[in-house]
């Protein structure tokens, strides 16, 4: 009996990643490419009109968000399998999709194997995690988890305040952790109750104090002075 053949919708902004995956699964015989789209609402509609068994999915789709797009079809295509790729070192979102329904998480940095295997492992029931985002995700959560340090700060604390003295903003550091903007801004107040820093100034001599590194320059030092 000639085994089924499984049928894929690849979703990316890229020309060359659908390009790419397309001749990464079709090489392996056993899976087709039935249609690609560019953007969200493209997926929707390719993914409607083909029924097909899996969605490859980029995290960060337009026009209707891949969030979004996750949740509509499910409603309606209870048997989809969707696998949703992640920019290299990012995990933003991935909480949410999961909550979602999403059935595969995969960095675009992972290897053909590991694409391979996140069909497969979809299409058989499970949830699969690249290696270098389950190890991501990890490192996350061990971090949120540490015990307090010096002066009483968390773990995730003392990430945040690495990032303070490195310049970045509010936005910034929310999006590379994968917080919400008002998170990162009762983080950043507890941070300044607790070690009584009342500057940038004093917050980066914490982080000396810490032996964190990344502190700014005296000249950017100054100018994030007079901006705090």
């Amino acid at each position: 009996m000639k085994p089924h053949t499984v049928r894929i919708v690849v979703a990316d902004g890229q020309p060359i990643i659908r390009e790419g995956l397309r001749i990464l699964l079709e090489r392996q015989g056993a899976f087709q490419i039935v249609a690609e789209a560019e953007n969200g609402q493209e997926a929707l509609l390719a993914s409607s009109a083909s029924r097909p068994d899996v969605l490859v999915l980029d995290a960060g789709l337009k026009r209707i968000t891949s969030l979004e797009l996750v949740t509509r079809l499910l409603e309606t295509q209870s048997q989809l399998r969707i696998i949703v790729m992640f920019p290299l070192g990012e995990t933003a979102g991935m909480q949410a999709f999961m909550e979602a329904g999403a059935h595969g998480f995969v960095s675009k940095a992972a290897s053909p194997v590991e694409f391979i295997n996140a069909v497969h492992a979809a299409m058989g029931g499970g949830t699969y995690f690249s290696q270098s985002l389950a190890r991501l995700a990890f490192q996350k959560r061990r971090i949120a988890a540490e015990p307090v340090a010096g002066f009483g700060l968390t773990g995730r604390e003392i990430e945040i305040l690495r990032f303070i003295c490195g310049g970045f903003s509010n936005k910034d550091i929310a999006r590379r952790l994968d917080l919400s903007v008002r998170t990162v801004e009762t983080h950043r107040l507890n941070i300044r109750k607790k070690t009584r820093a009342e500057r940038l100034r004093d917050l980066v001599s914490v982080a000396r104090q810490l032996g964190l590194d990344g502190a700014p320059s005296e000249h950017a030092l100054q100018v994030l002075d007079q901006a705090s």
